[in-house]
C-alpha cells in the first residue's frame, strides 16, 4: 500500500474551480505572520517544498505551515500548523529570472498522516512531462474576480514543452532545463495572480 497521497479522481486558482474535500492532502499553505503566502507540497512527516520565491532564510521565524486547510474563512477540523525549522533553498536560485526556484522547509515537528494530510507522490528522477501531458495546479491564489479564494482551488492545465514555452515568452523569460512550464496559450487558468489584459 502506497504511504504517498494519490489525487481522488475527479473532474472538476484562475479559471479553476472548488477542490472536493480532502481531495489534495499534501496541500501546504504558507502564512507570514498570519496571512497567506504561498502554497507549497508536504513530501513526507517533516518536509515541505515550495518555491524559493515564497520564502527567505529571514522567515523562519514569521512563517507558519498549515496543512489540512480546505477553508480559510471557516474552521477546518483537520488543519495542522508548524512552525519552521529550518529553510534550505536552491543555493543557485536566481530571483530574477527564478531559475532553481526550490526550496525544503523543515517543520518544527512532524505530523501524523490522516486522510486530511498525506504527502505528495513525487516523480522519479529520470521522469519526463512530455507537452500536452495534463497536470493539475491547486492553491487559494488570486481567482478571476481578483480576490483571494478561501476555498481551496483546483484547475487542470496541460504541460508545455519548454521549446514551445520559450516561445511564448520570447523576450520576458528565458526557460531552463529546471522549470516546468503548464497552462494554455490564451490563458484562463494559471496558478498565479489573475491579470485581465
Amino acid at each position: 500500500m502506497s504511504k504517498c497521497g494519490k489525487v481522488v479522481s475527479n473532474e472538476r486558482i484562475i479559471g479553476g474551480q472548488n477542490a472536493v474535500l480532502g481531495s489534495w492532502p499534501w496541500q501546504a499553505t504558507l502564512k507570514w505572520l498570519g496571512s497567506v503566502t504561498c502554497g507549497g507540497s508536504l513530501i513526507s512527516n517533516q518536509w515541505v517544498l515550495t518555491a524559493a520565491h515564497c520564502i527567505s532564510n529571514d522567515d523562519l521565524h514569521d512563517v507558519t505551515v498549515h496543512l489540512g486547510v480546505y477553508s480559510l474563512s471557516h474552521i477546518n477540523p483537520t488543519e495542522v500548523t508548524r512552525s519552521l525549522d529550518r529553510i534550505i533553498c536552491h543555493p543557485e536560485y536566481n530571483d530574477f529570472t527564478l531559475d532553481n526556484d526550490i526550496c525544503l522547509l523543515k517543520l518544527s515537528a512532524p505530523v501524523n498522516f490522516t486522510e486530511a494530510i498525506k504527502p505528495i507522490c513525487l516523480a522519479g528522477k529520470y521522469s519526463t512531462f512530455n507537452d500536452g501531458l495534463r497536470s493539475w495546479i491547486t492553491g487559494f491564489g488570486m481567482t478571476g474576480s481578483g480576490s483571494l479564494s478561501n476555498t481551496l482551488q483546483e484547475a487542470k492545465v496541460p504541460i508545455v514543452g519548454n521549446n514551445r514555452c520559450s516561445c511564448y515568452l520570447e523576450g520576458f523569460s528565458e526557460i531552463t532545463n529546471n522549470m516546468i512550464c503548464a497552462g494554455l496559450k490564451n490563458g484562463g487558468k494559471d496558478s498565479c495572480q489573475y491579470n485581465e489584459n
